[in-house]
């Protein structure tokens, strides 16, 4: 992944998937120690208006308690949310890859429809039981509807 063409196309898209290895304020591609990341300070000066970002990470919804405020405020998913994104997508567990990925096969078909991220979720824990297990461990953060 290059980093600067990822930060391009996350300013320029509607819907942004990304799958990989979560961390408290990262995500990492590859899984080489030093493989391609996106963090919180670098999404922190971009303009996301009205990105839908799937976090396709273990706990990628999970930050550090804090009391008050913002839960995802440290979390790349609040980055997201603080640089414009219209929602977030987010594991609040770890994920499998194949369960994961045919789950957002059925989110991503019915967003295409043109459903709100939050109806969206709604309507693809429907289709099948696999996609609804999968779906039930992620929650919508933002403006989802």
């Amino acid at each position: 992944i290059h980093q600067q063409l990822l930060l391009q196309n996350l300013r320029s898209a509607s819907v942004a998937h990304l799958i990989g290895h979560g961390f408290d304020d990262s995500i990492v591609f590859r899984d080489e120690p030093h493989g391609a990341s996106l963090t919180r300070a670098q999404v922190a000066g971009l303009k996301l208006d009205g990105l839908v970002v799937i976090l396709g990470s273990c706990n990628g919804g999970v930050a550090p308690w804090r009391r008050g405020g913002n839960p995802l405020a440290a979390s790349l998913a609040g980055a997201m949310l603080a640089a414009g994104a219209r929602c977030t997508i987010v594991a609040m567990t770890d994920l499998q890859l194949g369960r994961h990925l045919h789950a957002m096969t059925h989110l991503h078909e019915t967003l295409a429809t043109g459903r709100g991220p939050a109806e969206a979720m709604l309507a693809a824990r429907r289709i099948d039981e696999q996609a609804r297990l999968e779906l039930l461990l992620m929650q919508v953060h933002g403006r989802g509807f």
